[in-house]
């Protein structure tokens, strides 16, 4: 039987698929994270623009109207399908 540690294992060629995979995933992981970023900032934006419209009228309902629409877009926005630009 064969032993396990008995193996040679070609260090560089692990580091030159290691590069290979991190230079193909890091742009679209960078991506992804900005596009995230981005969306919650303008949902919270959307939020707060609407905060201040309703809050005057009644603050019951606009707390419960803001939580509502912050979730709702949130939760679309995180599990909307996309399509790769490639």
């Amino acid at each position: 039987m064969e032993d396990v540690f008995s193996t040679n294992i070609d260090v560089s060629e692990l580091l030159d698929h290691a590069l290979s995979l991190v230079l193909t995933y890091a742009p679209k992981l960078l991506l992804a994270i900005v596009t995230l970023v981005v969306g919650l900032w303008l949902i919270n934006r959307f939020v707060g623009i609407l905060d201040k419209r309703l809050g005057k009228k009644d603050p019951t309902l606009n707390k419960f109207l803001c939580g509502l629409i912050s979730a709702a877009v949130s939760y679309t926005h995180l599990t909307l399908p996309t399509t790769p630009y490639v």
